[in-house]
């Protein structure tokens, strides 16, 4: 099964399908997991929830009721998770663990699939550190020669 829209239309269709251990494909839409996942052009597979949150994690959770963000957590405090998306400067959270709907463990991009594992996640830490570095340094090079 695959879902793209709005989280009001298609979180009671995804609930289901995790309710009877299935999981889905959901289109990436938004640009804050940027670089890595795209939008409009990934797909991530979201399997059922464990309830065990780890950091690195990319969660698909549950927010507002009407609301749903698919970012990765930087902070496990008891019941409640801290997230950011991986283009993003600010945190998100606390959210309790209880909105979690499921677990990104697959991306498909271009055709190719790639398993979200431990190893990707350190893989795509130290990306975006330097990713974010390399963009800090370009705007401080920049402020500098404009002034």
């Amino acid at each position: 099964m695959e879902y793209y829209g709005m989280a009001k239309d298609i979180v009671p269709q995804m609930l289901e399908h995790l309710s009877r251990g299935e999981g889905f494909w959901l289109t990436v839409t938004g640009y804050s997991m940027t670089p890595t996942l795209m939008h409009l052009k990934d797909q991530v597979f979201i399997s059922p929830f464990d309830g065990n949150a780890k950091r690195g994690d990319i969660l698909l959770t549950r927010y507002n009721n009407e609301n749903c963000l698919l970012h990765r957590v930087i902070k496990c405090d008891g019941e409640m998770l801290y997230y950011r998306g991986d283009a993003l400067n600010y945190c998100e959270g606390p959210l309790p663990v209880s909105g979690v709907i499921g677990i990104a463990t697959r991306i498909k991009r271009n055709g190719k699939m790639h398993n979200i594992n431990r190893f990707f996640n350190l893989k795509s830490m130290i990306f975006l550190r330097t990713w974010r570095l390399k963009n800090y340094v370009k705007k401080t090079i920049h402020n500098i020669t404009r002034n």
